[in-house]
């Protein structure tokens, strides 16, 4: 039953920041600055850019009502995560692409080699 007021209360803020005016789901929150600087921006991109301009700035404040981060945030988060499932990115000995995918040498994830293997360039 969760899941069905969510969708519901989701479905509520986007019909607000369609239909009412941008902002109007920050504002229901009790963001009311965040949300007054939203339908603000609207109004400044619509007036340069057009209904694109208006969209886009409707699209940031939705998903920082849902998500809680704009769309600049949930993109730049996402934009290191590439290889498919099961993919790591960052961090030291780090896989990319597939699952269990290797890069690097024998005992080597992303050309690290593990303690047990021979180092490169000398006989084992």
């Amino acid at each position: 039953m969760a899941g069905q007021t969510n969708v519901l209360t989701n479905g509520a803020k986007l019909i607000g920041e369609a239909f009412i005016f941008p902002g109007s789901s920050l504002i229901v929150e009790g963001r009311v600055g965040t949300g007054l600087l939203h339908t603000l921006a609207a109004g400044v991109a619509g007036a340069v850019l057009g209904p694109l301009g208006t969209l886009l700035v409707v699209a940031n404040s939705y998903s920082k009502s849902v998500n809680d981060q704009s769309l600049w945030e949930l993109a730049t988060s996402t934009a290191g995560q590439t290889g498919g499932p099961g993919a790591q990115t960052g961090g030291p000995g780090a896989q990319t692409g597939g699952p269990g995918a290797q890069t690097g040498g024998p005992g080597a994830e992303s050309g690290r080699a593990t303690p047990d293997a021979a180092p490169r360039g000398k006989p084992a």
